[in-house]
């Protein structure tokens, strides 16, 4: 055991220096060497001991700008046994703060001498450097001042503390986090804007401290209008960052994500279901505008030869009206009426040609008209009746964004347009229906008229073989009754000719509305195409992503807990048994300067040991 230190001035100088001459032998030797003497107590042994922990803390002095103005570090070393040990260091100076043993510095290696488990020595380093630089900025109503000026003065105040990694000992850099506190003084501080600290209070002081993760550079703003400036140095820690996180947390964020997957599938199906649904749609659209168009050129067709028809039929009702003025009129005395008769049956031909012609008419237009109802007829009639719920169009835009909302509020758009042109078409539908129906009874009229022209006619070139007269008489009744007739038949047909031109004009505008809904739902069903091409390549890309985002989120877990870091020395990579290292660093407050008072007198009374106690205070 070394001796103790109470022993007398004179003697414990003189036991240093026989300690210093066993400390040479026994460094000489590198091994054991026991010293003795009369007394036991006055022996010393030394052995070599080990090192089986090693603790270090780093201290800095930083000036009110950040820059490094002293580095010094407490070690803190177990020892398995009283005896003989090294630590490393590139120390200019070494101090201990122990016990009273001396310790040796040569080069780097700092050997020492313990009496008990727990040694704790000091030792300024040679050099300030650190694994991170500070730089602190003052700016005072927006202009940068410097700190030395800053003290004392009033104004709307920003400080910035920025850090980047410094030129030693990455590893702390990427490993470390920092904390950085600044204290300000309420009565000199108002209106602290702190964003991204956390805040706490202790009496007149509001504490604000700033976390920066590992592999992080600091990038701090607090801004706070200020009176008589004054502030406590910024203190900065550094230490190893690990967080106890539940592995819980990393298992509910992959089945999150499970669940976006799933509704990613989920919506990739739906969007595939709107495109066939779409597509279907389109093709309805477009069969009913090929029918549409087909039906209105076929009204377009009938009203624009209406008039033909109608001058025909009217050039017919005016000649058999001339014919029965004409045989009224008949005098069957006279030669020359019988000779104008004759030439009758030759008209009545000419007239029931032309209402074959007309008739023929009527069934070519009969048909085209019949085949494009039978057409627009299957197009609109096919158009289902499905009406969709607010729960279905709910559950629909909640998976779809903005854009694809649009698309969809297109095609129910053009869904609800279809389903008014079918409730509009079923009103209609008996007027398209009469149409129909009325041509083919028409052409049979016309038909009927053409026969009975053609039976008269033939009558005429057989009468006249009795009696002149009455058969002349019954010939102009039958005329006079197929003129009357055909009269009918002439209004009627003006008045469904004209009813015809009607339902051109309007139907011209639905077909002009079906063009429009026609051309939506063919952009908007290339919409959707797009959309189901883009839901698709979305569903491909993350159908696996499920593994890779558990290796991310453990990955990412695994930077905020700490990994597999494994603590070195600060001091020198030769010091081994690292428990943990710690930095603190302390920046220079900002402090108006105090007037110096001496008062002579009572330095004058004060004993030489108050000075000495002084010295060391």
């Amino acid at each position: 055991m070394f001796p103790s230190l109470n022993v007398p001035p004179l003697k414990k100088l003189i036991q240093y220096l026989r300690f210093g001459a066993v400390l040479m032998i026994a460094l000489s030797l590198g091994g054991g060497v026991i010293l003795g003497t009369t007394g036991s107590d006055e022996s010393i042994f030394l052995s070599n001991a080990a090192v089986t922990e090693k603790n270090e803390i780093i201290y800095a002095r930083l000036s009110s700008d950040g820059k490094t103005a002293g580095v010094y570090v407490v070690n803190h070393l177990i020892i398995d046994q009283n005896g003989l040990f090294t630590d490393h260091g590139a120390y200019n100076e070494v101090i201990n703060l122990t016990n009273l043993n001396p310790l040796l510095l040569d080069g780097t290696e700092v050997t020492l001498i313990a009496d008990d488990k727990n040694f704790f020595y000091q030792g300024n380093l040679t050099n300030d450097n650190l694994p991170w630089i500070y730089e602190i900025n003052y700016y005072l109503d927006g202009v940068k001042i410097p700190p030395s000026e800053l003290a004392g003065l009033s104004g709307h105040l920003e400080i910035r503390i920025t850090s980047r990694k410094g030129a030693v000992n990455e590893i702390f850099y990427d490993n470390y986090m920092q904390q950085i506190t600044i204290a300000l003084d309420v009565y000199k501080c108002q209106n602290i804007l702190a964003k991204n600290a956390t805040e706490a209070g202790v009496g007149e002081t509001r504490i604000f401290v700033y976390t920066v993760l590992p592999g992080r550079d600091a990038d701090i703003s607090i801004t706070t209008d200020v009176t008589d400036f004054e502030m406590t140095g910024i203190e900065i820690t550094a230490m190893p960052f690990a967080m106890s996180m539940d592995i819980q947390l990393a298992d509910d964020i992959t089945q999150d994500f499970v669940l976006l997957f799933n509704a990613i599938a989920e919506l990739n199906d739906g969007a595939e279901k709107l495109k066939d649904g779409a597509a279907l749609m389109r093709g309805g659209a477009e069969t009913l505008h090929d029918a549409s168009s087909q039906f209105n050129s076929g009204l377009a067709l009938i009203s624009g030869s209406s008039s033909s028809l109608t001058d025909g039929s009217a050039q017919i009702e005016d000649a058999l009206s001339q014919i029965s003025l004409g045989l009224q009129n008949i005098n069957v005395s006279e030669n020359g009426s019988l000779a104008d008769l004759t030439l009758l049956p030759a008209g009545l031909k000419v007239l029931a040609n032309g209402l074959t012609q007309v008739s023929d008419g009527m069934d070519e237009l009969g048909e085209s008209f019949s085949k494009a109802y039978t057409a627009l007829d299957s197009a609109i009639m096919n158009i289902p009746d499905y009406q969709f719920s607010a729960e279905q169009l709910y559950g629909l835009y909640a998976k779809t964004d903005e854009n694809e909302k649009q698309i969809i509020d297109v095609l129910l758009e053009g869904h609800a347009a279809l389903l008014t042109v079918k409730a509009t078409y079923q009103q209609v539908r008996p007027a398209f229906l009469a149409v129909s129906d009325t041509l083919p009874v028409l052409s049979k009229s016309v038909n009927a008229i053409e026969d009975t022209l053609k039976g008269i006619s033939e009558q005429i070139d057989t009468a006249f073989t009795g009696d002149p007269e009455a058969e002349i008489l019954q010939l102009t009744d039958a005329i006079s009754t197929l003129s009357a007739n055909y009269t009918a038949f002439h209004n009627g047909l003006v008045s469904y000719i004209q009813g015809i031109d009607v339902l051109a004009n309007g139907y011209n505008t639905l077909n002009l509305g079906v063009t429009e809904l026609y051309g939506g739902i063919s952009e908007a069903s290339l919409g959707i195409n797009a959309l189901h091409t883009g839901t698709s390549q979305m569903a491909d890309e993350t159908a696996n992503m499920t593994g890779i985002m558990q290796t991310e989120i453990e990955d990412m877990i695994s930077d905020y807990i700490g990994g597999d870091f494994e603590v070195m020395s600060f001091t020198s990579d030769k010091n081994a048994n690292i428990g943990f290292v710690q930095f603190v660093f302390i920046a220079d407050g900002i402090k108006k300067p105090k007037a110096e008072s001496v008062n002579h007198d009572d330095a004058a009374e004060s004993s030489i040991w108050e000075r000495l106690l002084d010295l060391f205070q």
